[in-house]
């Protein structure tokens, strides 16, 4: 029977009305006869079941239409078992990066574990044995982190970006192994052909993975390279020639991530000043130029990362500020171009503002005008 929204039944409802008098038994009865038509002819949904109690039944699909909802959901896409509630996407949970941390950190004691237990165990393993343990580590990282699927989970990139960087560091220790043990050549000869490897290896998963360790690993395989080819080259130079070209290649690697040549910006940025800070100090060793150089680099930092003044005058030294500004706060292209934007800006009114103005200085010329006219 149905239910009335004053509560009770429709038919103690028609029974109180009839009793007050406002209808007669006739009315009553049909109206009791055409509320049954219409709630039979209405369709009836499945109850839902209790907590904790999940059907196991399948909903039967109606003609042309297939079931797309899991078995026992008793209802489409990912909404609760046998709930008979529309479909909504359950919340995406995160691994927690103090875990993803503590994942990281197991692994590099079972891999320090393994070293020390194969070294004790096979202290002279042969070079062949050696070689192939790098290869076959670097092939496997490589594609391991190929086939990996991040998706919206960011700890599955930054997996890719760990495994690619030990197999970087797997296939530099494989080139130099070949070219120490197998092609028997110079101490100089070996580095080359290892960072040179290593670095053109690296240069590949930045170009495909454009991730903070693929860019840092890229950096110092290309620093290492251009120092120890410098070294190899001028004889004489000690020290300061291999920091000298450090400190080039990395102003130029600054300023080509500035640029937007190379991604991401902060990971450039902060291998940049590295770079600047150890070639000026390799510098400094054997000439007094290094200090320059590392004055230099401190205080371009300083300015370049928004300090102020006087914070840069105390941190470098300076008698006054002025000095400071003198001697580093240079105007660069960059720097002269966004203030010329800023002013242009500020000086040049928008088209409203311009319209706007138009339309005073006409209207207060013929005021004037009318002004004159009465007089």
């Amino acid at each position: 029977m149905a239910k009335s929204a004053a509560g009770g039944t429709l038919h103690d409802q028609l029974s109180r009305w009839t009793s007050a008098g406002l209808i007669d038994a006739d009315q009553a009865s049909r109206i009791e006869a055409a509320e049954r038509v219409r709630t039979e002819s209405q369709p009836r949904l499945p109850k839902r079941p209790a907590a904790g109690l999940p059907t196991a039944t399948r909903p039967a699909a109606s003609p042309g239409k297939p079931v797309s909802g899991p078995a026992g959901s008793g209802t489409t896409g990912s909404g609760p078992i046998g709930s008979g509630q529309p479909a909504t996407d359950q919340p995406h949970r995160r691994l927690p990066l103090f875990v993803e941390s503590l994942g990281y950190l197991g692994a590099v004691i079972a891999v320090a574990a393994g070293a020390i237990v194969v070294h004790h165990f096979w202290p002279s393993m042969p070079t062949g044995a050696e070689l192939a343990l790098a290869g076959v580590v670097a092939v496997v990282l490589l594609v391991v982190g190929a086939v990996l699927h991040i998706g919206a989970e960011p700890a599955f990139g930054r997996l890719r970006s760990v495994l690619w960087l030990i197999s970087t560091v797997a296939v530099t220790a494989f080139a130099a192994v070949l070219a120490d043990r197998i092609w028997r050549l110079s101490g100089i000869s070996v580095a080359l052909l290892a960072e040179g490897t290593g670095t053109s290896y690296a240069i590949v998963l930045w170009w495909r993975n454009r991730s903070t360790l693929q860019h840092l690993a890229m950096f110092a395989g290309t620093a290492a390279l251009a120092a120890t080819a410098v070294h190899q080259a001028g004889s004489g130079t000690a020290a300061w020639g291999p920091g000298l070209v450090i400190w080039l290649v990395s102003a130029l690697w600054g300023i080509a991530v500035h640029r937007g040549y190379l991604a991401p910006q902060t990971a450039g940025l902060v291998a940049a000043g590295f770079g600047l800070l150890l070639g000026a100090q390799l510098t400094m060793l054997d000439t007094a130029a290094g200090q320059v150089l590392a004055i230099g680099s401190d205080a371009h930092e300083f300015i370049a990362v928004g300090s102020d003044v006087k914070t840069a005058q105390a941190r470098l030294g300076h008698s006054s500020a002025r000095m400071t500004l003198d001697l580093y706060a240079k105007v660069t292209v960059e720097a002269d171009r966004s203030a010329a934007e800023r002013v242009g800006k500020f000086l040049r009114p928008s088209r409203g503002a311009a319209r706007a103005t138009g339309c005073t200085v006409a209207r207060a010329r013929i005021a004037r005008r009318r002004c004159a006219g009465r007089r």
